[in-house]
C-alpha cells in the first residue's frame, strides 16, 4: 500500500463520488447530485492551493482513496 502526495485533479474527483453520493443519502436537502464536471474544476481550482494536501492511496497501482488536509496556523482556528 502506497500514499502520496497529488495534485491530481480529476482522479480526486472521481474518487470523490463515493463521498459524495455518501452525502446526499444523509443530506439529499442539503446536496445536490454528483456531477463529475461541476467536481473535476472545483478540485482543479483548489489543489494547487499551498494551504490543501491531497494524499493518494493506492494499492497495486489501484487508487483507493484519499485525504484532503488544510494546513492552519494557530491564527486561523
Amino acid at each position: 500500500m502506497k500514499i502520496n502526495r497529488t495534485n491530481d485533479f480529476e482522479l480526486i474527483a472521481k474518487l470523490n463520488k463515493y463521498v459524495h453520493d455518501l452525502h446526499i443519502k444523509l443530506y439529499p436537502e442539503q446536496f445536490k447530485e454528483y456531477n463529475f464536471e461541476e467536481m473535476k474544476a472545483f478540485f482543479e481550482s483548489i489543489t494547487d492551493i499551498e494551504e490543501f494536501v491531497f494524499l493518494l492511496l493506492e494499492e497495486n497501482e489501484q487508487p483507493l482513496g484519499y485525504a484532503w488536509i488544510e494546513l492552519r496556523d494557530g491564527r486561523n482556528l
